[in-house]
């Protein structure tokens, strides 16, 4: 049975709310934001041959809204409290901008996926060309190698030429710089002075202009990348601020305000506090996201990898097994003894005896557990085996540069490219030498070319290595070798040099990302945690001392009324350990997004560790925080 996404769903939603709800479409003059506009343009979503627009969306949220207003207006029926009225009259509005914001964060991630992939592309744009000065063979170059949005412009392109719709390949381009120029004005320009080249006639001179073309993309992606980085400084601040640690300090004073104000307090009112602090990280995280600009490539494998189970399942031990069945069986273990101390609060079912004080000592932080070690074995269990595989094909791509300028200096002595090849397979360690052992090999045993040793269908060396970097450096190498070995090993140390480049400004760019995002994940891991369990601590502190105070103060003041009223102080750390586990999430999601571009292995690999240990964190502080103050 094939898997609906929620991008689907969404889809039909707009397309059947405009069907048959029309009249809750804005009137025809009213403007749209840029973003908004831009957005579903981008997307380009369409249903039953019609393209979703922004009225479409509008009318789904003003649907949502409604009945949001509904559902709110029987819950605000029965009594006044200050959360039905957030019910009745903000939740209406929260949901329909979530509905509107939506295409907004799709093409956002969507955006910053496609465009890590501009300095790959230009490179293999700038190096078929300077093979062969041909526009067509260049696109097909890239359409090839690139299989991102660009690269698909790029092969979309192509077809219209060659299918005779379109008959200059230039105004293509000058298409694809106008369409991608809105977030990368460096890669507008670089397509631009590849087009002023073509009038070059001189070779030299013309190599120089496609090496600016290069340089022009990469300095801009340098400086809006700084200039991203220093502009995270204070939303990083706010959000560790109003997203953890004001709404847990309101939590902890909740008792004082009860004493003082004779107001009596619920734990609906901590869980609301928490949950519109989770809705304004939302809010405000995706907000910032959205603003990222253009950055380098990750390396992305295919969703199906020979040798490895299918999505949702993981190998131990060469066996096959279930990881949400299993995620799910953990959860369920741990969580028992939590979910039965909870059950002893019913009057027809109680425990005792030693049973029960085993209960007591795991109360409610076993369900926290539970959940977080549930989650965390599926997101680990759902990566580690594609993440080896990853870490294999990035210390390849380490060694990539050697590799190619061993090759080069090799053949400029006069070597064959296969005398080139076996001599680097001897004297690199680790990274590529397996492939180019394998490869010698295939030649001397089989009697095979270079291109069917690296590239057969059946048992070429590089099927089985997911990096497109790596087979599109290879497939220059055997293409460039036609044009003599003197030409072939010049082109090797130009690719050689603009790869070192690339490599050195992505490290540097990562180190920069890293140090101005460790704050954030230290927050997600460290410190959000322990604050949440000092202030579940703070709380009960706070609130036996106000027991007291109250208790002495009505027996000689008699005449006084003081209204106090405590916490259950197990479905407080309930409460705030669901909160620790969600701003988890989202923190490191915002963290992986903006360092590697949204990397959806990435993601799932910092998620198994960061969940657990953010639990184990928070459970810790609490143990040890009730021990010293309590």
């Amino acid at each position: 049975m094939k898997k609906i996404g929620f991008e689907k769903i969404f889809i039909k939603a707009c397309y059947y709310s405009y069907k048959y709800f029309k009249f809750l479409s804005p009137k025809e003059k009213e403007n749209f934001s840029k973003e908004f506009k831009r957005a579903l343009e981008f997307l380009n979503w369409e249903y039953n041959g019609k393209k979703i627009t922004p009225k479409k969306v509008i009318v789904l949220s003003r649907i949502i809204g409604l009945i949001t207003f509904f559902i709110g207006s029987l819950v605000f029926w029965n009594g006044f409290s200050f959360i039905k009225l957030f019910f009745f009259f903000f939740l209406p509005f929260i949901t329909a901008q979530f509905i509107t914001d939506y295409p907004k964060n799709k093409s956002s991630l969507r955006k910053i996926k496609s465009l890590s992939e501009i300095s790959d592309v230009l490179l293999n744009l700038i190096i078929s060309l300077k093979q062969n000065p041909n526009l067509e063979e260049a696109f097909s170059f890239v359409s090839k190698h690139n299989q991102g949005e660009i690269g698909r412009d790029f092969k979309r392109a192509l077809w219209k030429c060659l299918s005779g719709r379109k008959s200059n390949l230039r105004e293509e381009m000058d298409k694809i710089a106008e369409k991608w120029g809105y977030w990368s004005e460096g890669f507008k320009r670089s397509l631009f002075l590849i087009e002023a080249s073509f009038s070059e006639k001189n070779e030299e001179k013309r190599n120089k202009i496609l090496d600016k073309a290069l340089e022009i993309t990469l300095e801009d992606i340098n400086y809006q990348m700084t200039n991203y980085l220093n502009s995270l400084k204070i939303p990083t601040l706010i959000l560790f601020s109003f997203g953890t640690v004001l709404p847990l300090l309101i939590v902890s004073l909740l008792p004082l305000l009860g004493f003082t104000s004779g107001t009596s307090l619920s734990m609906q009112q901590v869980g609301f506090l928490l949950i519109s602090s989770i809705i304004a990280t939302i809010f405000y995280s995706n907000n910032i996201i959205r603003k990222r600009p253009a950055s380098y490539s990750e390396i992305r494998l295919p969703e199906k990898i020979p040798g490895l189970p299918k999505k949702g399942f993981f190998k131990l031990r060469n066996r096959v097994f279930n990881s949400k069945f299993y995620s799910i069986i953990i959860s369920i273990i741990i969580c028992a003894p939590g979910i039965l101390f909870l059950i002893d609060y019913y009057p027809f079912i109680r425990f005792s005896g030693l049973f029960w004080q085993f209960l007591l000592k795991v109360n409610t932080l076993s369900i926290v557990l539970g959940i977080s070690a549930g989650i965390s074995f599926y997101y680990w269990s759902i990566s580690k085996d594609r993440t080896i595989i990853r870490n294999k094909i990035d210390e390849m791509e380490e060694s990539l540069i050697d590799v190619l300028y061993k090759i080069a200096s090799r053949m400029s002595e006069g070597r064959s490219p296969e005398e080139s090849v076996e001599w680097t397979a001897h004297n690199t360690k680790g990274g590529l030498e397996e492939p180019l052992t394998r490869a010698v090999s295939l030649i001397k045993k089989r009697n095979m070319t270079l291109k069917q040793a690296f590239f057969d269908e059946k048992i070429g060396v590089l099927n089985t290595i997911y990096s497109t970097r790596i087979k599109t450096v290879f497939s220059i190498f055997i293409s460039s070798c036609k044009k003599g070995i003197s030409s072939a090993s010049q082109i090797l140390f130009n690719l050689s040099t603009q790869l070192g480049i690339i490599k050195s400004l992505d490290k540097k760019l990562r180190q920069n990302l890293s140090q101005s995002l460790s704050m954030m994940y230290l927050t997600a891991v460290f410190f959000a945690p322990t604050i949440c369990g000092l202030i579940v601590t703070m709380q009960q502190l706070i609130g036996n001392s106000f027991a007291k105070v109250s208790y002495q103060l009505s027996g000689q003041f008699s005449f006084l009324t003081f209204n106090f009223q405590s916490f259950n102080t197990y479905l407080l750390q309930l409460f705030v350990g669901f909160y620790v586990i969600i701003l988890n999430y989202l923190l490191v999601k915002y963290t992986v997004i903006i360092q590697n571009s949204g990397d959806k292995l990435m993601m799932q690999k910092k998620l198994g560790k960061s969940i657990i240990t953010g639990t184990i964190v928070y459970i810790v502080s609490i143990i040890l925080s009730a021990k010293f103050f309590l």
